[in-house]
């Protein structure tokens, strides 16, 4: 059986490796069954993704709206794009919506940002018939922390959730690859975690640390990590239907 991979497009290994395992643990698979890679440079390149069943695309400091880019970003973005209009499913998870995107022809801005903590996602219409929303509770709780989102999809993705204000916080890019504004990887312990990378980066204000961390012991997110079980399922059994579109990389 093939494994899964989790990519992580940021620096700091400790901060990685928690990423890793918070993808680990909410899918239920066995250390042998999920291999990690960091883009942590400009020479990063990613291994054959061939030998994977789908590809997970964790979080990261860099954001889309960024006025320049430097080497790394824009390395970053290469490898992104390989993966976007590769043939093996993807799930891209905060970062990676805002670039999946832009890098589609959607736009991408600064309109609705939620600080570090609880969101809302409401599930669209769409989202009854997709694999990795069918079935699941029409609203829900999930962990979140973004400076920008997006504000008109590219076109042909579709809209499968939305969050406060109505932005898009889940979209099906084309028909095997998704993208979550939020964390659906994440339970209390690793939001709490993640925040402790990056007390001073203005995902949050310190003074709300406390009540952030309080708020997330008390909510139920179990039903977001359904997407990532979802995911697999899909995965294990998809067989291409059509080419995604290749669009050229920001």
């Amino acid at each position: 059986m093939r494994t899964f991979l989790v990519v992580s497009p940021r620096l700091g290994h400790a901060v990685a490796r928690a990423e890793f395992d918070d993808f680990l643990n909410t899918a239920g698979l066995d250390a042998t069954e999920m291999e990690h890679y960091m883009l942590d440079s400009p020479t990063a390149q990613l291994p054959d993704l061939r030998r994977y069943a789908g590809v997970f695309i964790g979080g990261s400091p860099f954001n889309v709206t960024n006025e320049h880019y430097s080497e790394h970003q824009l390395a970053v973005h290469e490898q992104l794009d390989a993966i976007l209009h590769s043939p093996v499913p993807s799930l891209f998870v905060c970062f990676g919506t805002g670039f999946s995107q832009a890098v589609r022809g959607g736009e991408v801005g600064n309109t609705h940002p939620e600080v570090a903590g609880l969101t809302t996602v409401t599930l669209s219409d769409a989202a009854a018939s997709d694999p990795l929303t069918a079935g699941m509770p029409t609203t829900f709780r999930a962990m979140t922390g973004h400076k920008e989102n997006v504000v008109t999809p590219a076109p042909g993705s579709t809209v499968l959730a939305t969050g406060p204000g109505g932005f898009a916080h889940m979209l099906r890019t084309h028909e095997h690859s998704w993208a979550t504004q939020f964390h659906p990887e994440m339970n209390a312990a690793g939001m709490k975690r993640r925040m402790s990378f990056y007390m001073n980066d203005g995902y949050f204000a310190q003074d709300d640390y406390e009540r952030i961390c309080a708020e997330l012991d008390a909510a139920d997110v179990s039903p977001a990590h359904t997407i990532v079980h979802n995911f697999i399922a899909f995965a294990r059994d998809y067989v291409p239907q059509s080419s995604a579109l290749r669009a050229p990389a920001l």
